[in-house]
């Protein structure tokens, strides 16, 4: 686990499954409140990448995970 996950104040992921036809639909949403100092070059955008290229890491085992196991 990367040192900068170990200085949050505070996070949550809430997610929310919804039946979508012979599917499943998953919303989730991230809050964080960083307990350390951002310096300005690190804009919201290369964030808001970052956070994306994770989310969507995290669907693709999520979908080996389920047809492995279903």
């Amino acid at each position: 686990m990367p040192d900068a996950w170990l200085d949050l104040r505070a996070g949550s992921t809430p997610w929310e499954l919804e039946p979508a036809g012979d599917a499943t639909s998953l919303k989730a949403g991230m809050h964080i409140a960083l307990d350390f100092w951002v310096p300005p070059f690190s804009s919201p955008t290369s964030m808001e990448r970052a956070t994306l290229r994770d989310t969507i890491n995290l669907r693709h085992f999520i979908e080996r995970d389920s047809e492995a196991n279903p």
